[in-house]
């Protein structure tokens, strides 16, 4: 899954602790590469490839995963799949972290407590999420995971700091690869909980300790500052002595909430629907909606390639440049996502059958329609990256916010009632905050740049995809 996440800025304390990390920092921005052409290019370049490397992976795993597993299995792996991502999502201390060590304002131990905040935060997170939605083994790999997710958050930003952070990101998206292919390949051999969330847990392990490798930190003795054992434990007592707690505390809750939000446009009908169904009738709408959604991977591939070229463009030409080169690539973005997308659809139940096979052929309709959503959301790729390009995350927050709420009340309402069905309606109602992102910058942008009835075009494909997909499964 990939959304913005806004980073807001990180203030700087007094002194709490010894140690100072600046002279690493500074050391690394000077030996990280210099922002021209030819390094922003390789960045983008490497970040798309592995992109693309672990949509292609994830494509070619899904059979393999589905077949062995069957519907009531392959529920719980992909729910463990969805926690592990929401669970992480859920880290705010890796943008306040970039933002704190990018300019070098915060000392150690408050950098130190910042990540053992988003780590107790998440921790605890995963094993309550685990608990109430996860058979035990399973939930037992999601807290590690997210320990040790947590646990390399301070690493992952220093190589974002320094400059490394196609580095940092592109070798994230490849343990990833390796851990579907792993989940995959062990499934020929046995069907149990740890064959297929081991592979994930390793894939953590394995980050935590190359990120290690890379930054490696003078040993800093901090001071425990606070009146409770919790506050002292979790750092949050280091954070609340700070001169700038107001700012810390202000930008937690704010990228929390954000973060919070963003996770339930993304899974929520996943994870209401367990709860009011059977394992095999989730194992079958989450591997429909896995089938369908696995072409983000291409869409987040086009955004991770827009956000720095539009942001240079931005630059460099100014904004109306960055907009009419965003226009151009709609121009032919677009068209190429409503085909393959009306061709999905019009063989759907065959796709279905082929790729998943003949245990998930009950309920192949809904595969339609979220297809139907997945063009929607293709809207959003397009436009974030144009929005955090010129630093607009307020329009973002809001949207996602009202329509959060929006998905949470239908899916509370249809999901009980209509099982799987209610949850493609949920899925369908989350999509509107892309449909909503479209219609904002629509207006905003000068007509002599977007003409107005591109946007209405748009908008009218993605209605004769929702009709194709009424007369292919009602009709």
């Amino acid at each position: 899954m990939v959304l913005s996440i806004r980073p807001p800025e990180a203030g700087a304390g007094e002194p709490m602790a010894t140690g100072d990390p600046a002279t690493v920092f500074d050391r690394r921005n000077v030996l990280a590469p210099a922002a021209t052409p030819r390094t922003l290019f390789s960045s983008v370049s490497l970040i798309a490839f592995s992109q693309v490397l672990l949509g292609v992976v994830g494509i070619a795993s899904l059979p393999i995963l589905a077949r062995n597993l069957g519907p009531s299995e392959y529920k719980d792996f992909s729910l463990f799949v969805i926690l592990l991502g929401v669970v992480s999502y859920q880290d705010f201390a890796r943008s306040l972290l970039v933002s704190a060590l990018s300019r070098n304002d915060a000392t150690e131990a408050e950098v130190s407590a910042l990540a053992r905040v988003s780590l107790v935060s998440i921790a605890l997170l995963a094993l309550v999420l685990g608990a109430v939605l996860l058979e035990p083994q399973s939930a037992v790999s999601l807290f590690i995971a997210a320990v040790f997710f947590g646990l390399s958050s301070r690493n992952f930003a220093a190589m974002s700091a320094a400059g490394r952070v196609a580095s940092a990101s592109a070798l994230r998206n490849f343990s990833h690869a390796l851990a579907f292919g792993g989940a995959a390949v062990l499934s020929l051999f046995a069907v149990n909980s740890w064959m297929y969330t081991g592979p994930f847990v390793l894939a953590q392990v394995a980050l935590f300790v190359v990120y290690g490798r890379w930054e490696r930190r003078a040993p800093a003795v901090a001071v425990p500052v606070g009146r409770s054992w919790l506050a002292r434990v979790t750092g949050l007592g280091a954070l609340r002595a700070s001169a700038e707690w107001p700012r810390f505390r202000r930008d937690m809750l704010d990228m929390w909430t954000f973060n919070l939000m963003a996770s339930a446009l993304m899974a929520v009908d996943r994870l209401f629907l367990p709860r009011f169904s059977s394992d095999a009738v989730a194992g079958l709408y989450n591997a429909h909606c896995d089938l369908a959604i696995k072409l983000n991977i291409l869409s987040s591939a086009i955004g991770g390639v827009l956000l720095p070229m539009l942001a240079r463009t931005s630059v460099t030409t100014g904004e109306n440049a960055a907009a009419r080169r965003l226009v151009r690539t709609a121009n032919w973005a677009v068209p190429t996502a409503f085909a393959a997308v009306f061709v999905l659809i019009l063989f759907h139940g065959e796709l279905v059958g082929w790729i998943l096979g003949a245990d998930f052929l009950e309920g192949a309709h809904r595969y339609a329609w979220l297809l139907c959503g997945v063009f929607l959301q293709f809207f959003g790729f397009l436009v974030t990256p144009w929005q955090r390009a010129r630093g607009d995350f307020t329009t973002q927050r809001r949207v996602y916010t009202r329509t959060a709420i929006a998905t949470l009340a239908v899916g509370a309402i249809l999901i009980p009632r209509f099982g799987a069905d209610g949850a493609v309606a949920t899925f369908l109602v989350a999509r509107l905050a892309e449909v909503q992102l479209l219609v904002i910058e629509s207006w905003r942008l000068e007509s002599s740049i977007l003409p107005r009835w591109k946007p209405i075009l748009a908008l009218g494909l993605a209605l004769a995809l929702f009709a194709l997909a009424a007369v292919e499964t009602l009709g």
